[in-house]
């Protein structure tokens, strides 16, 4: 009977994290039907590596410098080549693979957790990550994650059982401890963050422990745990040597010597990249600092929410985070301690550094699982002591409880209820089709049927918008590199002879400083307005329903200077009001910011103490960080005293007006009660409130000419 019990437990554990885990995944996979950039480039880059040959072909691809990718390790995307096809049922094919790879992980992890530290540990854990919301969203979408976070739990148990005391042939597991770090680098590069760590805990093992243990941690265990690391490694290591000249490259290192996102999409970095000297020259000890503090704390805020995410609570997930910190620092023998503390200590200094920079759940979820285990220890050790140190235990002698014939049935039953659980869920797993993005799909079938093959036309920077792995198209596609302005993109689409420029939301956001000053994007309506883009006509756009998704440029040297409205359901208005309520038509330049383009005075008489009121039509020339405000002064002719006014700023402020923006005010005062009777005029423009500076009026050549303009229209106070 004990010998059954023996089987049912470990069985009981597996299977019931596996039925959970088969229950709650689908829905978050049936709900990814389109692939997001990063799962397209995972994708692409399967493709090509299925042309190759599949794994072997580019494992041989490596090792002979043909497959570049820098960015994501290969090994996911060599699993991914052994079926993938650049076609949708290809990401179908890649969601249900997702699926069987994420249960065969956890169930490894659930093992592994469970023989180290008991099955009610490895119960705990794999329940945890099965019902974990943050970790299922990541498991669904065809990227690293699904292999890389279980991995990472899985090292790291292997390595620190090699390092307990209880295990048996330590030297095994920590070769296969350093072959899974290898495993590790070759799914994500920060998988070798575990690499000083292991050395770390293998040296205190190695010299800190008694005199009689430290033969279980010999030389040659080291030697070829490193040994199979390397061999793991090899193909992606001398790659990296072979083109880079580094084998540990990786192209996002320049990423930690930047301050932000933004600087990150400039050309200069692009260009020039970013180097430690140039950081630290720019930066005083008390910024890096501060820069650490603010992202070690956003840092852990986060690993709480994702450990509390299976309740549904933050204050659960930060209880959980105080007993794992806990336990890294006194569950476990000391190497054990070195080992779990310090890689989630490595994990937590790279990304809190490259916080500013970069800022996503995902990049912690791999501490997810030890954080669960830490906190279980520390949680039934803490459970523990209190039973031997409660009032009621002193003087009593534990009574150990021994499993009897009704555990060994609940056990059996709970296990065949988890077998057939798992089995329903895995034949009934059913996900809906994959398919594109509708704005992906419209304009797809737009360029199949306008484009000639020997056309060329540039759609999306870099890789945001892979259209073609879905389809070959016709013609040559070009991207838009990172450039400040419209005219080095036309100066970059003249040199390539470029027919085509198709305009989506993607590409806008990325390349804002080049499209900013010549069409509107504003959510949730998208493409709203257009300017005339010089030597471009705009041939279509996007038509179906209720915003308008791409904008499609062909080239043409006599396209007429046409603005274009595409959604006048904003509330917002940029073409000029009819004449009859624009008034008087002007054209008056502030500073190159502000254009009056019309006004309307109410009445040209009146009295003194007597109203007056005027509105005057404005429109945006350019972006604005100053909030300004307008003015109306009723001056006479040597514009001193002002015996009227109203000084306020629009609505909305001006930082906030939209491209070519026409915004009309009313402006209504007092005429001052002691105006003597005579002719006077009103003095428009707009001042910094701050500063009081004017706004300078300009003339048709850009030269100052005054910081107010008269309307002219005179305004009679009588008796």
């Amino acid at each position: 009977m004990s010998r059954l019990r023996a089987l049912l437990a470990p069985a009981f554990v597996i299977l019931c994290v596996s039925a959970i885990y088969a229950r709650q995944a689908p829905p978050f996979l049936a709900a990814n039907t389109w692939a997001t950039d990063d799962e397209v480039a995972y994708l692409e880059l399967a493709a090509d590596a299925r042309a190759l040959g599949g794994p072997l072909g580019l494992a041989g691809a490596l090792l002979r410098g043909e497959f570049e990718e820098t960015a994501r390790g290969p090994l996911y995307i060599g699993l991914l080549s052994s079926f993938v096809t650049r076609s949708l049922e290809g990401f179908d094919r890649a969601r249900a693979f997702n699926f069987w790879l994420g249960l065969t992980m956890l169930a490894l992890l659930t093992a592994l957790i469970g023989h180290a530290y008991g099955w009610p540990a490895g119960l705990f854990v794999g329940l945890a990550m099965a019902a974990n919301p943050s970790y299922l969203s990541h498991v669904a979408l065809t990227t690293a994650e699904v292999l890389f976070v279980p991995l990472i739990g899985v090292t790291l148990v292997v390595l620190a059982h090699g390092l307990g005391e209880r295990a048996h042939r330590p030297g095994g597991w920590l070769i296969a401890g350093c072959a899974l770090i290898g495993a590790s680098y070759l799914t994500k590069n920060n998988g070798l963050f575990l690499l000083p760590a292991f050395l770390a805990a293998w040296a205190v093992a190695r010299w800190g422990q008694r005199p009689a243990s430290r033969a279980r941690w010999q030389w040659r265990h080291l030697a070829l745990g490193l040994g199979a690391l390397l061999l793991i490694c090899a193909p992606l290591l001398i790659r990296n040597w072979r083109l880079f000249g580094s084998p540990l490259f990786n192209r996002n290192t320049p990423l930690l010597w930047l301050s932000d996102y933004e600087s990150s999409r400039s050309q200069e970095f692009r260009t020039y990249g970013a180097t430690l000297a140039e950081y630290l020259s720019e930066h005083t000890p008390a910024d890096m600092a501060a820069r650490l503090s603010d992202g070690t704390r956003r840092q852990l805020g986060l690993v709480a929410q994702m450990l509390g995410a299976p309740l549904g609570s933050d204050l659960v997930g930060y209880g959980a985070l105080a007993l794992a910190l806990f336990g890294f620092l006194a569950i476990g023998n000391r190497a054990q301690r070195i080992l779990y503390g310090l890689s989630f200590l490595s994990f937590l200094a790279f990304f809190a550094w490259m916080t500013p920079v970069w800022f996503s759940p995902h990049y912690m979820m791999p501490m997810l699982p030890t954080a669960f285990l830490s906190a279980w220890l520390t949680a039934a050790a803490a459970w523990r002591w209190g039973r031997t140190h409660a009032p009621l235990a002193r003087g009593r002698q534990a009574s150990a409880s021994r499993p009897t014939t009704a555990t060994t049935l609940a056990l059996a039953a709970g296990t065949a209820i988890a077998t057939g659980s798992l089995v329903w869920s895995a034949v009934h797993l059913t996900l809906p089709p994959a398919r594109e993005k509708p704005e992906v799909a419209t304009l797809r079938a737009w360029i199949a049927a306008h484009l000639a093959p020997d056309d060329s036309y540039i759609l999306g920077p870099e890789r945001d918008f892979r259209y073609e792995w879905y389809a070959d198209l016709p013609g040559l596609r070009r991207s838009v590199p990172a450039m400040n302005s419209f005219a080095e993109l036309q100066a970059y689409m003249d040199e390539r002879d470029v027919d085509w420029l198709l305009v989506t939301p993607r590409q806008y956001a990325r390349r804002q400083a080049v499209f900013e000053d010549h069409i509107l994007y504003h959510e949730p309506f998208r493409f709203v307005y257009a300017r005339p883009l010089p030597g471009w006509r705009l041939v279509d756009w996007d038509r179906q329903g209720d915003t308008v998704d791409y904008l499609i440029y062909r080239r043409d040297p006599h396209a007429p200077p046409d603005v274009h409205l595409f959604n006048a359901q904003t509330g917002r208005r940029f073409l000029l009001p009819p004449a009859a309520e624009l008034g008087q038509p002007l054209d008056a330049n502030f500073g190159d910011r502000i254009a009056l383009r019309g006004f309307a005075v109410e009445q040209t008489q009146t009295t003194p103490g007597g109203a007056l009121a005027v509105r005057l039509t404005w429109q945006r020339l350019a972006r604005m960080t100053t909030r300004y405000t307008a003015f109306v002064h009723l001056t006479p002719e040597a514009r001193q005293p002002i015996l009227g006014q109203e000084d306020r700023p629009p609505t909305p402020p001006t930082t906030e007006w939209l491209l070519d923006e026409v915004v009309s005010e009313e402006y209504r005062f007092a005429v001052a009660p002691e105006t003597a009777p005579g002719r006077y005029w009103l003095q428009v423009g707009w001042y910094d409130p701050i500063t009081g500076e004017r706004l300078p009026l300009l003339d048709k050549n850009g030269q100052v000419i005054d910081n107010s303009l008269p309307l002219p229209v005179p305004i009679e106070v009588g008796r």
